[in-house]
This record gives structure tokens, sequence and C-alpha cells, in this order.
């Protein structure tokens, strides 16, 4: 099962308590909330839009959404909300990779 970074802006003016149905949702996914708008989701389906599409009908016109699938070879974070190191060792299954100097040669 994929895991993809899902990023979104909900832009309803009534905010939060209008996207309950959004909240339920992901609720009943396996998601890590690593950012304020943004989250891991780790899902049975290998498709960005089919995730996208399962959370459509919570969407307003006015939103954003954005989803990736994420490799277990190329995740490094800093800061992420706490029980993410725990969520991306479980989904994952592999140990944080250490980051490389991207500006060495």
């Amino acid at each position: 099962m994929p895991i993809f970074l899902l990023s979104y802006d909900l832009n309803h003016e009534d905010g939060p308590p209008h996207y309950a149905g959004f909240a339920e949702a992901m609720q009943k996914l396996n998601v890590c909330r690593v950012l304020n708008n943004a989250a891991l989701v780790h899902v049975n389906t290998d498709s960005a839009r089919a995730l996208i599409e399962h959370l459509r009908p919570f969407l307003e016109p006015e939103d954003r959404i954005f989803a990736v699938r994420v490799t277990p070879d190329n995740v490094f974070y800093l800061n992420a909300y706490p029980g993410t190191n725990d969520w991306v060792s479980q989904n994952l299954q592999i140990a944080q990779p250490e980051a490389s100097d991207p500006g060495a040669s």
C-alpha cells in the first residue's frame, strides 16, 4: 500500500466547522498529520487521483488539494509534529534516512 503526501488549503469562510466531513473522511484513512495542512496518507490505491477523488465530495470549488506519492528511500523531515517518527517507521518500515548535503560534491 503506497503512501502519499497530501497537502490542502481549505478556503471556506466558515473555516474548520464547515469541513467536518473532510475531517471525518481523513480520520477513516491511515493518516499522520505532519504540518498544518499536510498529512502522510497510507492508502489502498496506487493513484493520487483516486485519493483526491475520494476526498472531493468534502471539498468546495475554491479549495486546493495536492497529492504526491512518497517513496521510502526519499523521506526526510525536520520538526514535524509529534508522532511522525513512529508513524513513518511503522508505515514505511524503514529507519529515517540520513540527509546528505545537497551542496557537497
